[in-house]
């Protein structure tokens, strides 16, 4: 009967919305590594490197986040011009947030699905398409979590659970790509105006000339 079906409709229902997600973040994840590789490549070696660290600076950073929204409106109310702008620096505001937070979890993905790929043995990093394909494995993994929650969601106390871990989880994960684009400053962290790290020659040009060398007329001292 209908209170039957009821269960199973939820369910392909809820497996549908996962599957959408999943196709709209891959979406995403292909034009930021497009537009932004660079700049997702710094963010994810940030998470990599600094994972605890990571997740600690974007959870202190939540709570600021209202009081600077807050700061921001009443320093542009104090003048003429401030006050045409707030509604663009507000949009800007809420803009820089969500790219923040969605390009933090994207660096996530791309680390977990490095780190899939090595443990299969595909091989190191390399960039190109590659990346992307590091971006899809990551979000398999990070949204596979749903999976269990959206398929038991009918069942009382088990699909809470499961839903309230996912959740969790998924928070959890943001809040660490968030802390790591503010420790990265979104990305851009490489000093400016640097000097390039000569590459390292590998053995099969570190060769010597069989021809010996003659002497220059500097080496004579004239």
């Amino acid at each position: 009967g209908p209170s039957a079906a009821a269960p199973f409709a939820g369910a392909v229902g809820g497996v549908l919305g996962l599957l959408g997600t999943f196709v709209a973040l891959c979406a995403i994840a292909f034009g930021t590594s497009f537009f932004a590789g660079r700049q997702l490549d710094v963010v994810a070696d940030t998470v990599h490197t600094s994972f605890a660290r990571s997740f600690f600076v974007g959870l202190f950073a939540q709570p600021l986040l209202l009081p600077a929204h807050g700061a921001m409106v009443v320093g542009l109310a104090l003048t003429i011009v401030g006050v045409i702008v707030i509604p663009v620096a507000i949009v800007a505001f809420f803009a820089a947030l969500a790219a923040a937070l969605l390009g933090g979890y994207l660096a996530v993905a791309r680390v977990v699905g490095e780190m899939y790929a090595r443990r299969r043995g595909n091989g190191a990093y390399t960039a190109g398409w590659t990346t992307y394909r590091y971006l899809v494995y990551g979000l398999v993994g990070l949204l596979a979590i749903w999976a269990p929650g959206v398929l038991l969601r009918s069942v009382p106390v088990a699909g809470d659970i499961l839903l309230v871990t996912a959740l969790v989880f998924t928070w959890a994960m943001a809040t660490t790509g968030f802390g790591a684009t503010i420790l990265s400053k979104a990305g851009g962290g490489w000093k400016v105006g640097g000097q390039a790290r000569n590459p390292e020659l590998s053995n099969e040009y570190l060769w010597t000339s069989s021809v010996p060398a003659r002497q220059t007329e500097a080496r004579r001292g004239t």
